[in-house]
């Protein structure tokens, strides 16, 4: 998973990440999974000021303005 993180588009990976975090926000099947996508996006946003010209962000944040719509708002965890 590292080397995904460190050698792929970042772009894609980071909307990738937020993708299956919304997907698998609520799933109990796999409860410690939305931990492991978040501490990825963290190991990403270290190196965020590196890639930045390279990243497509009208897609990184498409992908961050359909999680906010998706996640319920009255119940804060």
């Amino acid at each position: 998973m590292l080397r995904i993180l460190e050698n792929c588009n970042h772009t894609y990976v980071i909307c990738v990440l937020v993708d299956l975090l919304r997907k698998y926000k609520d799933d109990m099947a796999y409860p410690k999974l939305p931990n492991l996508i978040v501490k990825c996006l963290l190991k990403l946003s270290k190196i965020i000021a590196k890639v930045v010209d390279k990243l497509d962000l009208e897609k990184i944040f498409l992908s961050f303005h359909e999680f906010l719509l998706v996640i319920n708002h009255d119940n804060k965890t």
